[in-house]
């Protein structure tokens, strides 16, 4: 490896632990219901999902974003959108709309009537659901609705329960899984969620510059989502929020290219850094992503479904 790479991972890897000396914020109700703008009376669930509950970096635990889906009343009146494009700018702080809301409204109402999205300049990510979307979205094996679903069938005395579910007052339930229809629905979900983010973790490495620890968080999502999918079609809910943390610390914290012996480095001559870095890490967890789809396949059979009408 040529010493400018090594010397733009070791600076990127500094940057990313400057960027990680957050303030640690003492997250409760209260500052939620700030957040949200949404008078108490009208919610109705509130899950904590994300990082915190996967337990995937407990040593920056304290400073972790706090990502919440709060599920409301079909009446209320939710904030309107006051950024453009959430997904692309995280700079961007305030409420934006779902794309997803297509696909679970089932109404022509205007897109962010039913669901909307907000992140605050605190770290604090909120996703809004009325009802009836969150339940169609459930209905779906919408990857996000999933995850927060499952830890309704833990224990009453389950810890990780008592920390991420602060309310339940309308319970949603997983659909039955043994069905063919179900297994499609899972694997339609859950394999595009996966795919867009090893996409996107492409895009991060060879088209912004910049966005390397973006890409790693997105390759090691993609994986993450598959083994969550193999749990959803096998047992019906995800029973382990922690089993992809295994590649976490060697994908998103630790990990560097010229570790690994198995890597060519002599390929870089001739060739544009950003793609070769992006080419060693395809390599080795490409063949990783491949094998944990298969298993995936085998669990969910491929059923077509019929088309949602317009």
């Amino acid at each position: 490896m040529s010493a400018l790479v090594k010397i733009l991972f070791v600076i990127e890897r500094q940057l990313r632990m400057t960027s990680q000396e957050r303030i640690p914020i003492d997250m409760n109700l209260d500052k939620l219901l700030e957040v949200l703008t949404i008078p108490l009376e009208q919610i109705l669930n509130i899950y904590m999902y994300g990082a915190r509950v996967y337990e995937c970096n407990k040593e920056n635990e304290a400073t972790s974003d706090w990502d919440f889906v709060v599920v409301v009343k079909d009446d209320t009146k939710l904030p309107e959108a006051t950024v453009s494009s959430h997904e692309e700018n995280a700079s961007s702080f305030g409420w934006d709309i779902c794309e997803e809301e297509r696909s679970y409204s089932h109404t022509n109402e205007p897109i962010g009537t039913n669901m909307v999205m907000y992140r605050s300049d605190h770290y604090i990510d909120v996703t809004v659901y009325k009802l009836t979307v969150f339940k169609n979205a459930v209905e779906d094996f919408n990857e996000q609705a999933v995850e927060c679903a499952s830890i309704h069938h833990y224990d009453a005395d389950n810890e990780l329960k008592k920390r991420c579910l602060w309310l339940e007052l309308a319970p949603v339930l997983l659909p039955d899984v043994s069905s063919y229809e179900s297994k499609a629905k899972i694997r339609q979900s859950f394999s595009k969620k996966a795919s867009n983010s090893y996409v996107k973790c492409k895009k991060k490495f060879v088209v912004e510059s910049g966005k390397e620890r973006v890409g790693r968080k997105s390759l090691w999502h993609s994986l993450r989502i598959i083994l969550f999918g193999v749990q959803v079609a096998t047992h019906g809910y995800i029973y382990d929020y922690t089993e992809a943390n295994k590649y976490y610390r060697d994908i998103v914290l630790n990990y560097l290219p010229e570790d690994d012996d198995s890597f060519q480095k002599d390929e870089l001559v001739g060739q544009d850094e950003n793609e070769w870095v992006w080419e060693q890490y395809k390599k080795k967890y490409g063949v990783i992503k491949n094998n944990l789809m298969s298993t995936f396949r085998e669990a969910c059979p491929m059923k077509e479904l019929p088309k949602k009408k317009k």
